[in-house]
């Protein structure tokens, strides 16, 4: 059991982080090292007391509200991110003709 958590653990940090990457560099242009840059430090400084508050929680008021309060937290992150940071519209997909990709049309 331990084996599977830890695989499905390290599956959504490589997903997770990619995805988060790929999101604030489309999205922040050229914001986005500051942007990763502060999402980093909040996740590493919110990272150094969550054990011992969690065990506090767990053993206080049971396991499964420490579990609901990360799943608030993590709902609220993606909240903000939605406000915060909009894509900018396009109108849609279109294929360039070779001319003005720089190719040559053949006959």
């Amino acid at each position: 059991m331990m084996l599977a958590v830890y695989f499905l653990f390290g599956l959504s940090n490589v997903i997770g982080f990619a995805c988060l990457q790929t999101y604030f560099s489309e999205v922040g242009k050229a914001r986005s090292s500051l942007i990763w840059g502060t999402y980093l430090a909040f996740l590493w400084i919110g990272g150094i007391p969550s054990p011992f508050v969690s065990g506090l929680i767990a053993e206080r008021y049971g396991l499964r509200l420490s579990f609901l309060i990360g799943m608030s937290g993590m709902t609220a992150e993606a909240f903000l991110l939605q406000i915060f940071f909009k894509e900018e519209r396009t109108s849609g997909f279109t294929l360039m003709s070779s001319e003005k990709a720089g190719g040559q049309q053949r006959a």
